[in-house]
């Protein structure tokens, strides 16, 4: 019996989730407006009671419960009107500084096309008595780490002879291949979403838009009064391109200084990450998202690198900053910070166009990945067989040897 319902109330519920999902807010602000007015006149309509008794102290009016019926229906409107409208023209939050909904630049919560549950592991069921993956710990070492140690140790030889028999384009021709970078996927159209305009700078809120791929979510700083051409810079940042987008922000600053700042998010990061949580199933056990974990199987599953998929972003939002009028396509920096460095490296190194890199915290040798498990982005960004061929280092020596040669 439960299945025959289930079958049938299925398609139902279905129906009413795609349903709901298709209207935006303002329509369905507006039915709901429009079925509480016809509600009110059929309430009006409605006959009173033939015989009133008249209790002694009240009028008429609040005996008659269509009066009451009518009050409360034109509230509820009254209540649901001021969604439409805000109270008062006040600044945006991008003028306030308080950046939270006006940073957005997607419809919705991208992270749910990756909708993933990991059941907690009890602590009754370790088997190790020591803490090999004790998060506090800076020097703490997991299997993976150790076994990435002997690797490395074992590749060595063959990484260096590959290094030193090939030349810089048969080295960035090897890179793309193992990240699974693709050249011929970088068609894109951009879509400004909104905009708006602070001291000394204005924000341009922009979505890059690819077949079949996930959008880039983008904030453009553009300063005031460009005279010629400015430098330029595009930002990575683990914790969203709204972390440094506010009042007195990094971005901003430059802004001000007569840079121009493209702040991205790539995916898995910013708006193109995971919801951090999931209800409780039936069974009453915690339930959580974790986002590194999902886009990596996904990504798994289609046989491209996740550091690939990043790194094209990042290529395609060059493109678009090299067609900005106002950007000096010879003096273009990457910035980068919270586990996407390496993203922000392999960028560079196979781009020549960007000039210069900016990361604070980047690892040093696939070997630091080990010294570090709790930083999953990273663990994250390591390309199948990079060991045979390139370590982090090596992609250090190929952007300064290219930067040295021009001159910068």
């Amino acid at each position: 019996m439960k299945e025959l319902l289930a079958s049938l109330i299925k398609p139902l519920g279905d129906m009413c989730y795609r349903l709901v999902n298709s209207v935006g807010t303002s329509a369905a602000l507006a039915v709901n407006i429009v079925v509480l007015v016809l509600l009110i006149l059929w309430v009006i309509t409605l006959k009173g009671e033939k015989k009133r008794v008249r209790r002694k102290g009240f009028h008429p009016l609040r005996q008659d419960l269509r009066t009451w019926a009518v009050l409360i229906l034109v509230i509820q409107i009254a209540f649901i009107s001021v969604q439409f409208l805000p109270l008062k023209p006040a600044k945006t939050g991008l003028e306030t500084g308080d950046i939270a909904a006006d940073m957005k630049v997607l419809e919705g919560n991208i992270g749910d096309m990756f909708l993933f549950y990991l059941m907690e592991q009890a602590d009754e069921l370790k088997v190790n008595e020591n803490e090999i993956m004790e998060k506090g710990m800076a020097d703490a070492r997991d299997v993976l780490g150790l076994d990435l140690e002997k690797i490395v140790a074992e590749l060595e030889p063959e990484r260096q002879r590959f290094w030193r028999e090939s030349s810089d384009a048969d080295r960035i021709e090897k890179i793309r291949e193992l990240i699974g970078f693709r050249s011929d996927h970088l068609d894109y159209r951009m879509k400004r979403t909104g905009g708006f305009q602070r001291d000394g700078y204005r924000i341009e809120k922009l979505k890059l838009i690819r077949t079949n791929e996930l959008p880039i979510p983008s904030l453009l700083f553009v300063p005031d009064n460009i005279e010629g051409k400015a430098p330029a810079a595009i930002c990575l940042d683990g914790r969203g391109k709204q972390a440094e987008a506010g009042l007195g922000g990094a971005y901003a600053e430059q802004a001000k200084g007569g840079r121009i700042v493209l702040a991205i998010d790539v995916r898995g990061f910013g708006e193109t990450a995971d919801r951090p949580c999931w209800p409780d199933d039936e069974a009453g056990l915690s339930m959580r998202t974790d986002s590194y974990i999902h886009i990596q199987a996904l990504s798994a599953a289609l046989g491209r690198p996740l550091l690939g998929q990043r790194v094209e972003e990042v290529v395609i939002a060059l493109n678009m900053l090299c067609k900005w009028m106002d950007v000096d396509r010879t003096d273009i920096r990457i910035q980068a910070s919270g586990g996407l460095e390496t993203v922000a490296l392999h960028a560079a190194a196979i781009d020549e166009r960007i000039s210069s890199i900016e990361l604070p915290d980047a690892i040093k040798s696939w070997l630091d990945n080990a010294k570090m498990p709790q930083k999953q982005a990273r663990l994250l960004n390591l390309p199948p067989s990079c060991l045979r061929y390139y370590d982090v280092d090596d992609l250090y020596r190929l952007v300064e040897s290219r930067t040295a040669k021009k001159g910068r």
